[in-house]
């Protein structure tokens, strides 16, 4: 099995989250982020955005329960019905 090093940043500081992200990109050399935006998860969809240091690289809405392409972390699919914002 190949081992990805990873950080996860979550929590309730909107501001630090970015910030920790960038540093890491910053940092990291090939180093890659990708965020989970759930602020439509109530409408059943996330959107993922993986970027590097130099900026957006891809970005997808993904509905719930909607396969996600190999390779992408699949944590949140079964909580995005559960969720409510």
């Amino acid at each position: 099995m190949t081992r990805l090093p990873s950080v996860i940043s979550g929590g309730p500081h909107a501001q630090a989250r970015p910030a920790a992200a960038e540093e890491q990109l910053a940092t990291v050399p090939g180093g890659v982020a990708l965020h989970h935006g759930l602020s439509t998860a109530a409408q059943g969809t996330a959107v993922r955005t993986l970027r590097d240091a130099t900026g957006v690289l891809a970005t997808k809405v993904h509905a719930a329960g909607e396969p996600v392409p190999e390779g992408l972390p699949r944590a949140f699919d079964p909580l995005l019905p559960l969720l409510e914002v």
